[in-house]
């Protein structure tokens, strides 16, 4: 865990209370992104925000992985012979977006969640559900399978974790006092 990134992050949380969420979903959302903070995209993409055509803002180009349905063509360039359903991991390069400060950052995100992820913004106080509505509806959060399941058994851990209440205790309570807590 990258700590010094981690609490920065923590540190600045205030977009999320005047958006109604529990802060845990989003970090454990980014902590899966960014592999414990410690692959953040430039200096603030914690959520691995593409970055749409219309994104006038900083990119960056990111090597990265897809999960994509299996096909003849996809299974005879990966040698496989497989008969059922299955995926396969493609690597590849993406643009992807970066902020200029963690303010900017918590707001696309918040806003993104808002617009294309109906399910995960209705239910942003309640992290499992909060996860599950990244792969319900017309967008999909990841095309991994088994997104969902890797960031509830990690909320599962983390809320349990020590180190992680030390850091992010704190400003859950002044997230509270602010009026973003349940």
């Amino acid at each position: 865990m990258n700590w010094q990134i981690a609490e920065l992050y923590a540190h600045d949380m205030s977009p999320l209370s005047r958006g109604g969420f529990d802060p845990w979903g989003p970090w454990i959302h980014a902590i899966e992104e960014t592999g414990y903070f410690n692959h953040v995209i430039g200096k603030f993409n914690f959520w691995g925000l593409k970055a749409p055509k219309w994104w006038q803002g900083k990119r960056v180009e990111v090597m990265t992985s897809e999960f994509l349905s299996s096909n003849l063509e996809l299974c005879e360039k990966n040698n496989c012979l497989r008969k059922e359903a299955h995926f396969h991991r493609v690597p590849g390069k993406a643009l992807f977006m970066d902020f200029d400060d963690m303010g900017h950052a918590f707001r696309i995100y918040v806003n993104r969640v808002t617009r294309l992820y109906p399910d995960a913004f209705a239910n942003r106080r309640f992290p499992v559900l909060f996860f599950e509505g990244f792969q319900n509806g017309k967008w999909k959060w990841s095309t991994n399978q088994n997104y969902v399941h890797a960031m509830t058994t990690l909320y599962n851990q983390l809320v349990k974790d020590k180190e992680h209440l030390e850091v992010l205790l704190p400003r859950i309570k002044e997230f509270i006092e602010i009026g973003g807590g349940a």
